[in-house]
């Protein structure tokens, strides 16, 4: 599943505009976060790390309520460590309407390809307490995967090798408890989990490559993949898609004009 609607790519340049001289978060559009959690960095972490608008907590929230009414459960949520994704998993909890023990689990791992963020440069993801604090569902327990180092940049075969590490990681060890997994991060992690549980036990001859979807850049907001297992294969999702317009800004001033 990819992340909601991110407050960077739907207000732009935001973050001068909505911190004042002490640092402190004012919201400046309703679509916008009610409150922002503490982090280290502060607004130059934002900058690097949007957290989601109000519209992109609803999409993820809609999803899991969808798969509720669908009467379909999940079990074990993993998510990207950036912001925009572990709230995405959080909302979708909500919607799930999941028991207490079903938490987020923060895996840096999930997190998209490191070359894309080189020439701004990637900043410290909150940490798990951060986010907790912040008010998100995540698993203080839960020990990461990958140990992803933020500040060296890497190639395609290194990103499709660690994604691909958490994924049959997941899958292994949820394997005794059994039931669904979801997997919350970008654009490319729909493509990416597919492939990696077609190989899930395949030799070396028989395995499919990895490959960056053409179609990558049309993958919507909070889109939902499925898949089932023995064999794995791509299936329709139990619940139907969400589909939004986009809005621009109403200047209320042109009624003075009237």
């Amino acid at each position: 599943m990819r992340h909601g609607e991110r407050v960077d790519l739907t207000y732009g340049q935001w973050a001068p505009y909505c911190f004042d001289a002490n640092g402190t978060y004012i919201r400046k559009d309703l679509n916008m976060p009610l409150t922002l959690g503490e982090r280290v960095g502060g607004i130059d972490s934002y900058i690097k790390d949007t957290p989601l608008t109000r519209v992109g907590r609803l999409q993820a929230y809609l999803v899991g309520e969808g798969l509720r009414l669908a009467g379909v459960n999940v079990s074990h949520v993993y998510a990207s460590s950036a912001l925009r994704c572990v709230e995405t998993a959080h909302e979708f909890l909500e919607g799930l309407q999941a028991g207490p023990s079903v938490k987020v689990k923060v895996e840096p791992g999930l997190f998209e390809y490191k070359l894309w963020h080189m020439s701004k440069g990637i900043s410290p993801f909150m940490t798990p307490l951060e986010l907790h604090k912040a008010g998100l569902n995540v698993d203080l327990e839960y020990k990461p995967y990958i140990d992803l180092d933020i500040t060296t940049s890497e190639t395609l075969e290194e990103f499709y090798e660690r994604s691909e590490k958490v994924m049959h990681s997941a899958v292994q060890d949820t394997e005794a408890d059994g039931g669904n997994i979801i997997f919350v991060g970008h654009a490319a992690t729909l493509d990416l989990t597919v492939v990696a549980l077609k190989n899930l036990g395949e030799e070396q001859k028989n395995r499919t490559p990895y490959t960056i979807n053409k179609h990558l850049l049309r993958v919507p907001y909070c889109a939902l993949g499925a898949m089932k297992d023995k064999p794995w294969q791509v299936v329709s999702p139990p619940c139907p898609p969400s589909i939004n317009s986009s809005s621009g800004r109403f200047d209320w001033k042109i009624l003075l004009e009237l």
